[in-house]
């Protein structure tokens, strides 16, 4: 596995959503002018900072969830450096060269074990088990996800009700 400086999750089901999430993102490059953090130059001016590959982002994923179809999303992913992930149900990404299907990891007991593994010797409260089963519930259990939730909780030491909590709040913001 690849050790990121920046792991980035982008809602990509609708161009305004989009485009409020590389705004935010957008705030990780302080040198970039005012006028290019808003409307249609964001997502331009945030992927050439990612091209650049510069400090403090020299190796970057980008996870672009629910993208409705390639047509829409080649217009807006970076080329020639980083990382991106592209997750969509549009079965025209069927023809694309590096699609994986993925499967969800079954019920919450395998959530459980998935998180108490990725997390390794985090000190679990009873309330944590609890969010697991939401965590489960809510993100389709897929590895992949299990895996960039418990990274961030372990990276920025939270514990989960305190990363589900400021979740819930992100997620308002965009759904």
């Amino acid at each position: 596995m690849h050790e990121y400086d920046l792991i980035y999750w982008l809602p990509a089901g609708a161009l305004d959503k989009l485009t409020f999430a590389y705004t935010d993102l957008s705030l990780f490059f302080p040198g970039m002018p005012d006028e290019d953090r808003t409307g249609a130059r964001v997502i331009n001016a945030v992927n050439e900072e990612l091209r650049a590959q510069m400090y403090p982002f020299r190796k970057w994923l980008l996870i672009y969830d629910g993208a409705p179809g390639q047509e829409f999303m080649l217009k807006y992913i970076p080329r020639d450096a980083g990382h991106v992930i592209v997750t969509s149900r549009d079965m025209s990404w069927k023809q694309h060269p590096s699609k994986v299907d993925i499967k969800n990891s079954g019920n919450e007991t395998d959530t459980t074990e998935i998180l108490k593994a990725y997390m390794g010797d985090a000190d679990f409260i009873p309330m944590d088990f609890l969010i697991m089963k939401d965590i489960h519930k809510d993100t389709s259990a897929l590895p992949l996800t299990l895996g960039l939730i418990a990274k961030f909780v372990t990276h920025i030491e939270v514990d989960l009700v305190q990363y589900w909590a400021h979740f819930a709040g992100i997620r308002m913001q965009y759904f």
